[in-house]
């Protein structure tokens, strides 16, 4: 549970830094929500950024395991 909490803290750390310098973006949290969802992973799962288009659409991140996708991710 302590790596989760971890993972958890530098996202929101990371979150904040970004919303205190008052130029981010949707895109520019990206990278953070990608490293803690690697990170909750536990080193299994990969995100990859603006992935191919797929049946569900253009997602914004896709959370994958040995290939399979295991979710879509939309930001906002």
């Amino acid at each position: 549970m302590d790596g989760a909490r971890g993972a958890v803290r530098d996202y929101l750390r990371d979150v904040g830094r970004l919303r205190a310098s008052g130029r981010a973006t949707e895109h520019s949290y990206r990278p953070a929500l990608a490293t803690l969802i690697e990170a909750l992973g536990g080193g299994a799962v990969q995100v990859i950024n603006e992935p191919a288009r797929a049946a569900c659409g253009a997602p914004d991140l896709i959370a994958e395991q040995g290939g399979a996708p295991l979710g879509h991710v939309e930001c906002k």
